[in-house]
C-alpha cells in the first residue's frame, strides 16, 4: 500500500485486504492497543512485511505480532524514522529475532520503488 501519507493501522482495520503483502504505518499514542487488535485481526491474512515509522517496539509488542494467528505469513518489521532505517526483526515461530544492523531487508525493494516512480 503506498501513497503520500502513511494510514493508520486503527482505519486499515476497517476494511479487508486479502492480497496485502506489504505495509508502512505510524506508531500512534495507543499504539499497543491498536497492535493488540491487529495482531487479532483478519484483515490482511497474507501479509508479509510491516514498516512501522516510529520507534521500535518492546520484546511484548513484538511477540504479540509473532503469535498474530490471522497473519501467518508476517515475518519481517521493520522500523524506521524519515525514511532512515532503525531496526529489522525477523518473526518465526512466536519470536522475534533481530537482524544485525548491516542488513536492510527492505532497501533493494525501496530501490526498486525510487526507480520505478522515477522513470
Amino acid at each position: 500500500l503506498v501513497g503520500y501519507s502513511v494510514p493508520s493501522l486503527v482505519e486499515l482495520m476497517k476494511s479487508p485486504w486479502p492480497n496485502l503483502q506489504n505495509l508502512d504505518t505510524n506508531a500512534t499514542e495507543d499504539f499497543d492497543a491498536v497492535l493488540k487488535a491487529f495482531a487479532k485481526s483478519d484483515c490482511m491474512p497474507n501479509l508479509t512485511t510491516l514498516r512501522i515509522q516510529g520507534q521500535p517496539l518492546t520484546p511484548k509488542q513484538l511477540s504479540v505480532l509473532a503469535k498474530a494467528k490471522h497473519m501467518p505469513h508476517l515475518s519481517l518489521v521493520e522500523f524506521y524514522s524519515v525514511n532512515r532505517h532503525i531496526k529489522s526483526y525477523i518473526l518465526k515461530e512466536g519470536k522475534a529475532t533481530p537482524v544485525r544492523d548491516d542488513i536492510l531487508p527492505t532497501q533493494r525493494d525501496m530501490i526498486d520503488e525510487i526507480i520505478n516512480l522515477t522513470f
